[in-house]
């Protein structure tokens, strides 16, 4: 059983978030909607201890439901409300300072980030490039589409 801290979660889930293109997409298409007023608040990432763990692992429901198969949804929601336990001591872990104390105090076993493994990052780059080479916002994406890349994607 492998406990990670706060650090090494984090580049894990950054490093799932670049290599899908899942940051990017969230980055240039949405620009950050799921912020909200936090990114303009006191309490922004930006101006203090830089990207959250609980925002970084965030999927707003129309990309989860895109990306993320039944099984693989409970396991991802499993995921993130361990972190979200792990984060004490803070009301809500997306729009509040996490501190150096409870990063400190953070621990989650490896195997939470398990479910990562069983996503086709392949298939979800190919999603995310259409998206963003369409510049489709997350509340307007055409499932008709997504099932034509789908059938495309498998018959490659």
């Amino acid at each position: 059983m492998t406990e990670l801290n706060y650090q090494e979660s984090l580049e894990i889930i950054e490093n799932f978030m670049e290599e899908s293109r899942i940051r990017e997409y969230c980055t240039d298409i949405c620009k950050g909607e799921c912020c909200g007023e936090c990114y303009n608040s006191e309490n922004a990432c930006h101006r203090n201890e830089g990207r959250r763990l609980g925002c970084s692992i965030f999927l707003c429901n129309p990309i989860k439901r895109l990306l993320l198969k039944r099984g693989t949804r409970q396991l991802y929601n499993r995921t993130l409300q361990k972190i979200e336990e792990e984060i004490c001591g803070v009301e809500n872990m997306y729009f509040n300072v996490n501190t150096q104390k409870m990063k400190d105090n953070f621990s989650i076993n490896k195997d939470y980030f398990d479910y990562l493994g069983l996503l086709d990052i392949d298939y979800i780059k190919c999603l995310m490039e259409y998206l963003i080479k369409h510049n489709v916002k997350r509340y307007c994406i055409d499932y008709r589409d997504i099932s034509e890349i789908r059938k495309k994607y498998k018959s490659k």
